[in-house]
């Protein structure tokens, strides 16, 4: 992974930037900032990015002075000047000091997009491959392991040739492996410090701490990491480091919980392993005041949590009645800690949900299609509990998925016109994004359930109805801030928000900054 240096004398672009490359999906191991040519020239001397995107105009140093420094002492970054100054004279002075790209004000999103896609392709040409983490892989070896991990053919023979082969050495006799997830991901910045990418920082700490670690990444901010540890005193230092692990993150603004498997035999396969790390890290839905969930300390299995055909039938009546409410309460009596904490592991919990999934569905919907779209959002729904950090909100992206399975109907037809249904609730949004629109509203205007059109409107277009709506008025409300015939308030009112302070709060939470911001400082064209 390469690193990022963004140099402007405003604070407002700066963070700009930042928000518009985060939502490009580019990742970079380390983002610094300066605010002009003389703090650059001493971030750059400390952390040698490898990507520069600067200023022309700024106080002290201005970027051509920064850029002809840097490489005057050999620096060999890729550069991308932004001004608003399109005068010929800074073009052909950028050119002398091998400017990657030269964009002018307002920046494009595509054009950004654009630049640190070439500059990118162009370190990938010169190096070969990207610099790894500490203890990761690359690409290929990572892929391998995580086959090994991840299906039942991961041996412990496998695994040894592995090491062999790559020169590896797990200087102690054992290992475990590790399930870490950053549940609460949010990177800290202030001018001229870094940022690190959570699974860098991660990896260097567990680096420094044991004798061998592999890592590779797995989903959604999760990484599978294999330690080597000594088996007597072993689990007890490898809690007191994860604490310690814990601790550090914490100050950075992360929150990471671990499923931790238990110490690894000759008979013992990776898969093994790790579908105990992964057993041990879903406890977290009911013991979730610590942040480390060890399988030896896992409940016995104990069949507490049992569905008769008695409750299939009420379950299936109360779907077919479209009563979500009695149905959510139903489940939340019986799949609470109570029944659950110390007696049923949350493997089996799942598991009987899955299987509750399939009896219910079934009970409503016979046909081979309706099979096929009910295995599916089984397979989402096991994915989609990993995020859920409790039980009342496990339990409702269950009754989501319950209720999208049982109103399926699989005649004919009927996908397109669910398609067509969201497709004009869009328009209607898009055409009155201006006025009070809510859920009764918009499902009436397609004759549906509100609370199966919910289901149905996330499910096909993956974003929640509420955060659809939403969207649809910020990207409004940028258009018209960057007309200067338009105030703040105005914009709230033409775009359905009404209240400036309320529209304030959402489009900072949505863009990054305030609309103030956006309309007086901002350099992004959107």
């Amino acid at each position: 992974m390469y690193s990022l240096l963004i140099v402007d004398d405003e604070n407002i672009i700066r963070k700009g930037l930042r928000v518009i490359i985060d939502d490009l999906g580019f990742s970079f191991r380390e983002v610094v900032e300066a605010e002009n040519g003389v703090q650059a020239l001493a971030i750059y001397e400390k952390h040698k990015p490898d990507i520069i995107i600067v200023d022309i105009q700024m106080p002290h140093m201005d970027g051509i002075e920064f850029l002809k420094k840097i490489r005057d002492i050999g620096a060999d970054s890729r550069v991308i000047i932004f001004s608003g100054y399109s005068e010929f004279e800074y073009a052909r002075e950028a050119i002398r000091f091998k400017v990657t790209e030269y964009l002018l004000k307002p920046i494009k999103r595509q054009d950004l997009e654009a630049a640190l896609k070439r500059a990118l392709d162009d370190l990938d040409q010169e190096k070969g491959t990207e610099e790894l983490p500490p203890g990761s892989l690359s690409e290929t070896d990572g892929n391998m392991l995580k086959d090994m991990l991840l299906s039942a053919g991961g041996s412990d023979e496998v695994f040894q040739m592995f090491l062999s082969e790559r020169r590896i050495e797990m200087p102690c006799p054992h290992f475990i492996i590790l399930y870490a997830q950053f549940t609460h991901l949010q990177l800290f910045s202030d001018a001229g410090q870094g940022s690190i990418l959570p699974a860098t920082m991660l990896g260097s700490k567990l680096v420094a701490m044991f004798p061998q670690v592999l890592s590779v990444p797995h989903v959604k901010n999760s990484v599978i990491s294999i330690i080597n540890i000594k088996k007597g005193d072993g689990l007890r230092e490898l809690r007191a480091s994860l604490n310690e692990i814990n601790e550090y993150l914490r100050e950075k603004g992360l929150r990471v919980n671990w499923g931790v498997s238990g110490i690894s035999s000759k008979s013992v396969p990776l898969y093994t392993l790790f579908r105990q790390a992964k057993a041990a890290f879903m406890e977290k839905l009911v013991y979730g005041e610590g942040n480390i969930y060890f399988a030896d300390e896992l409940p016995k299995l104990a069949d507490r949590l049992h569905f008769n055909e008695s409750d299939i039938t009420q379950m299936i009546s109360m779907l077919r009645m479209m009563d979500t409410g009695r149905l959510e309460v139903f489940i939340n009596q019986r799949c609470n800690e109570t029944s659950i904490k110390g007696m049923v592991t949350v493997k089996e919990y799942q598991d009987k949900l899955c299987s509750l999934l399939i009896q219910v569905g079934s009970g409503i919907n016979g046909s081979e299609k309706a099979g096929v779209f009910m295995a599916n959002n089984i397979y989402q729904f096991v994915e989609e509990l990993e995020e859920c950090t409790s039980l009342p909100a496990a339990n409702k992206r269950f009754i989501d998925t319950l209720v999208l399975i049982s109103t399926y109907d699989h005649k004919e037809g009927t996908k397109s016109g669910d398609n067509k249904s969201i497709a004009l609730v869009k328009l209607f949004i898009q055409k009155n994004f201006h006025k009070v629109i809510n859920l009764d509203m918009l499902a009436n205007q397609v004759s549906m359930n509100p609370s199966y059109f919910s289901v149905l409107f996330k499910k096909e277009e993956g974003i929640s109805l509420t955060d659809y709506i939403v969207n649809v008025r910020i990207n409004k409300a940028m258009e018209y801030l960057i007309d200067p015939q338009f105030k703040v308030y105005e914009v709230a009112t033409k775009t359905g928000f009404n209240d400036e302070k309320y529209f304030s709060k959402v489009f900072k939470k949505n863009v990054g900054i305030t609309p103030k911001e956006y309309k007086e400082k901002s350099i992004f064209h959107m």
